[in-house]
């Protein structure tokens, strides 16, 4: 199958796939090699090496489209144990599916709308900051040691019948532009996804200013008071609500 990533987390990624097969778990990450250097002396039928050898690391370059092959086929052995396929099984029920389990999925992806506000705020940083109250001036290092290295986390949305799948995005990861995803609203792909857990509450938040795109720690989020103290709201969607681990998605 020729697929086209548009989105990769190469990390979680290779993480899954080392605890699925043993050959990636023992395939080390650096290389050794040997490099001569100096110069040969002697004469046509006898010479000496009056260099010597060293020895370099280098990293070990993984090929990413063959490796996703080997993962997909290793979860395919896995089915119906701790991985459903919803893409060639209609029979499963995303309702119950066990948290930690890996899933594959096909549907539209939404973002919401609240977060064009959020997509174009890396440009605004200075603002963003004097809108965040703190208790003093050593909060206020802390917090702006946050506020230069803020990356907004991007919320998707996939609606299937009786329940919302709900996962963000790393933007370090994505292969395609947040205009390009946004397409993906009218046309269909593929996600392969981590369950974390399946949430029942009539309003569930799946994006918090705060902890998604300032990535302040809990205890900073806590004196901070919450994001409605602030320009940037969470948002919140009804549920149920299926709450994952995004590892790729790809059409």
């Amino acid at each position: 199958m020729f697929r086209s990533f548009i989105y990769l987390d190469e990390d979680k990624f290779y993480s899954y796939l080392r605890q699925i097969d043993k050959r990636f778990a023992d395939r080390p990450s650096e290389i050794n090699k040997k490099k001569s250097i100096g110069a040969n002396i002697g004469v046509k039928s006898v010479g000496a090496n009056a260099g010597a050898e060293i020895e370099e690391k280098r990293e070990l370059n993984n090929d990413l489209e063959n490796d996703y092959d080997v993962f997909e086929k290793a979860l395919d052995s896995r089915k119906n144990d701790d991985y459903f396929d919803f893409v060639d099984n209609d029979n499963n029920d995303l309702n119950t599916v066990p948290k930690r389990s890996i899933i594959r999925v096909e549907g539209k992806i939404e973002i919401p709308e609240q977060f064009d506000t959020i997509s174009v705020a890396q440009n605004f940083m200075p603002y963003i900051s004097s809108q965040i109250q703190t208790s003093g001036d050593d909060e206020r290092e802390i917090m702006a040691a946050y506020l230069d290295k803020a990356s907004a986390d991007i919320p998707i949305i996939v609606e299937k019948e009786d329940i919302k799948i709900v996962g963000n995005l790393c933007s370090v990861f994505l292969r395609e532009s947040y205009p390009q995803l946004q397409e993906y609203s009218e046309q269909e792909v593929i996600l392969l996804c981590k369950v974390i857990c399946l949430t029942n509450k009539p309003q569930v938040e799946i994006f918090d200013p705060l902890r998604d795109f300032i990535k302040l720690p809990r205890s900073l989020r806590r004196s901070n008071g919450t994001s409605e103290n602030s320009d940037f709201e969470s948002i919140y969607i009804e549920g149920p609500v299926l709450k994952v681990e995004i590892i790729g998605i790809y059409k």
